[in-house]
């Protein structure tokens, strides 16, 4: 239907003509031009009277100049909807109507025959006898003809496409961009490609920026406390702080990446996205609920020119992304064993997913040690997020994906903890309350069972996922940035046999996801995206939702051994295998929480 009122309204349109067959023009001028050599070589016309001949002559000429210039010059001009069978299609006809036109001028200037108006109008040689005006008018009219080919052949050889040198401006100073992104960076561009800008830019890191050979550039209040950054800024501060930064953007460079503490992202998307700049931004992408809904609502504008990054979903758990999803453009970042080299193909690893069944247990722990002192800020939840937004949203989305994302999952027992240590040691440095340091959740989706466990300031650094199917396994391991799938030997013996493990390549921090977003610089989005954008919106949003909240009602504040001895003995995952266990640290440290506050 819609094609239909399409077509109609282009017939309505007066700037619209309808199209015939490109052979009927050409058939026509044929016949014009055999016309033109008879009327020319047999003197037909010398019978006539000469007004009658001129006429003849003239109309001929007008008609074919009125073609040359309206069907090569002002045709892509006057009408709205241009369609043609063949790119070349014009320049077929056209040497067909220079000659038409050399043979009528000819017969039109009698004292010059064929050969020599060819001559004069492409300045071949000179030519006894002719006039000033006549050398003059035929070689401006060959000059034109000469660059309407070259026009006509500029648009229809195909352009090379042509990878831009990118210059890329990493805003943001912070622990990510020292250790992690500028490494990655360096590995891909030359040092004088990369430029860094912050607020606040820490001397031991502008060492090593001018040891580098990178430029950087602060921008920022000179007030006591500067170096404590975003935390003692106002609105108005910030705002000035992010336009001098952009502009420094736009003066240096044609890309960006923003790692500014996450509170500040949607202000760097929306500064970006209107400037038109091609840009990542880290994880997460923002944590107040009202912004997430608005880049749900809004996210094809304001992310069309951007790269959402996640360090687990598109590097640590690229390997189990690829199996989930199976998108192209992982498969040369990764290296899959499979049992028998002929069946590590996409359509391989899509049967042995359906052969799987249906996910009865995922068990997820996350358990990291400590935090440096300095990002503090993303255990705040008023401007980091907190653990939820920091780190919760790897394992959610891991979760997400393996369940299905239409999945809904119901979290039964949620415990929230907070180390002491850590908490003393902010509140007195900096007068400023964290968020809770570990969480401990039990849910279920379906008939699928979900125990998940993330923390930090824990004595055993453990990240891993474990999926148990109907007819098999996943195990994904995050540190060594592997995925292996197992299936239930044929035959009913209930033995699981490795069917093929997914292996990262690249095991440099960030390398992976510099790597993607260099190909989204290089080559734009095809169709399919392949950053973590728009899924990590719906998991910021559900995980966000009113848990801060209820957290604060509920918090356990214990000791870190006290956390790490719960720990040991009660794990999740012993022997490399699933241990279903439903003991929540709550039911041990809940109670006690009501006679021992802090």
């Amino acid at each position: 239907m819609k094609e239909k009122d399409s077509d109609k309204s282009q017939i309505l349109d007066p700037k619209v003509r309808l199209d015939f067959h490109a052979k009927y023009t050409e058939i026509y001028f044929l016949i014009v031009v055999v016309l033109s050599i008879t009327l020319y070589y047999f003197k037909v016309l010398d019978v006539f009277p000469n007004l009658l001949k001129y006429a003849v002559i003239g109309v001929f000429l007008i008609e074919s100049f009125v073609w040359v210039f309206y069907y090569m010059l002002a045709r892509v001009l006057l009408e709205r909807y241009l369609t043609i069978y063949n790119e070349v299609e014009y320049l077929i006809s056209l040497p067909v109507v220079i000659a038409t036109q050399v043979f009528l001028i000819s017969l039109l200037v009698q004292n010059l025959s064929s050969s020599e108006v060819l001559s004069l109008m492409f300045g071949i040689g000179g030519v006894n006898g002719s006039l000033e005006f006549q050398v003059l008018a035929l070689g401006l009219m060959g000059v034109v003809y000469v660059v309407i080919v070259i026009a006509n052949l500029i648009r229809i050889v195909p352009s090379i496409s042509v990878l831009k040198r990118p210059n890329i401006t990493i805003i943001g100073a912070g622990d990510v961009v020292e250790n992690r992104i500028l490494k990655a960076l360096l590995k891909l561009y030359e040092p004088s490609q990369i430029a860094v800008v912050s607020d606040v830019i820490n001397d031991e890191f502008k060492s090593l920026l001018s040891e580098k050979n990178i430029y950087y550039k602060e921008v920022f209040f000179k007030k006591e406390g500067a170096s404590q950054k975003n935390a003692l800024y106002s609105h108005k501060q910030r705002e000035s702080i992010k336009n001098k930064i952009i502009e420094f953007v736009k003066s240096r460079s044609t890309y960006a990446i923003i790692a500014t503490p996450s509170d500040e992202h949607f202000s760097y998307i929306q500064a970006l996205a209107n400037e038109g700049i091609k840009f990542a931004v880290e994880k997460p992408i923002c944590v107040a609920i009202p912004q997430l809904k608005m880049l749900k609502a809004n996210g094809k504008g304001l992310m069309n020119n951007g790269f959402l990054l996640s360090y687990y979903w598109l590097e640590k758990g690229l390997p189990l992304n690829y199996f989930l999803t199976l998108n192209p453009i992982y498969r040369d970042l990764l290296k899959v064993s499979a049992f028998n080299e002929t069946l590590d193909t996409p359509s391989s690893l899509a049967y042995v997913k359906e052969s799987l069944g249906e996910p009865r247990l995922i068990v997820s722990e996350f358990l990291e040690g400590d935090e440096t002192e300095n990002r503090f800020w993303t255990e705040i939840p008023e401007t980091g997020g907190g653990l939820i937004a920091e780190t919760l949203i790897h394992p959610i989305t891991m979760i997400k994906n393996i369940l299905s994302s239409q999945a809904e999952i119901k979290w039964g027992e949620r415990a929230y903890v907070k180390v002491k240590e850590r908490k003393t040691l902010i509140q007195q440095k900096y007068n400023i309350d964290i968020g809770f340091t570990y969480i401990d959740w039990i849910g279920k989706s379906g008939d699928c069972n979900i125990r998940l466990r993330l923390g930090k300031y824990t004595d055993k650094k453990r990240r891993v996922m474990h999926a148990t199917y109907e007819n098999g396994k996943i195990v994904a391991d995050f540190d060594k940035q592997t995925c292996s799938v197992y299936l239930k030997a044929i035959g009913g013996s209930g033995k699981e046999i490795e069917k093929f493990t997914i292996k990262l390549l690249h095991e440099g921090k960030y390398e992976t996801q510099m790597l993607l977003f260099h190909e989204y610089i290089q080559r734009g989005w095809n169709e399919l995206r392949y950053d973590d954008f728009p899924n990590q919106i719906d998991v910021l949003i559900d995980s966000l939702s009113g848990v801060h909240g209820k957290a604060e009602k509920n918090e356990i504040k214990i000791s870190r051994s006290e956390l790490n001895i719960w720990l040991d003995e009660n794990p999740l995952i012993s022997s490399g295998e699933s241990v279903i266990n439903n003991y929540n640290i709550k039911d041990r440290f809940g109670p006690q929480e009501k006679k021992d506050k802090i």
